[in-house]
């Protein structure tokens, strides 16, 4: 994938390391770290509150929470390495 940004292009990728040829088990799942600018992260968002009136602490606060964003994608997933953590759904889901 070949991102063109101003006079810079940016490409990113994300590799699959599978265990088996045989049997695709994925054991790990490599992306593209990306550098965001401060503050222009499409994959967090700042939530800013003002404090309540009468309050003695004047400044707003700030919390920055993960959203739902296309370049998570690039996020390497979590794996488990104990196998009882999954449940009969996430593994039905998974092998279907």
């Amino acid at each position: 994938m070949l991102l063109e940004c101003g006079d810079d292009d940016v490409v990113l990728t994300k590799t699959y390391h599978m265990i088996d040829d045989d049997e695709p088990i994925l054991e790990k799942a490599i992306g593209t770290e990306i550098d965001w600018y401060p503050g222009k992260s499409l994959t967090q968002k700042v939530l800013k509150k003002e404090p309540k009136k009468g309050s003695k602490n004047t400044k707003p606060i700030t919390k920055t929470e993960d959203c739902e964003s296309f370049f998570n994608f690039f996020n390497p997933p979590q794996l488990s390495d104990d196998d009882d953590d999954l449940d009969k759904e996430t593994v039905s889901y998974y092998l279907s």
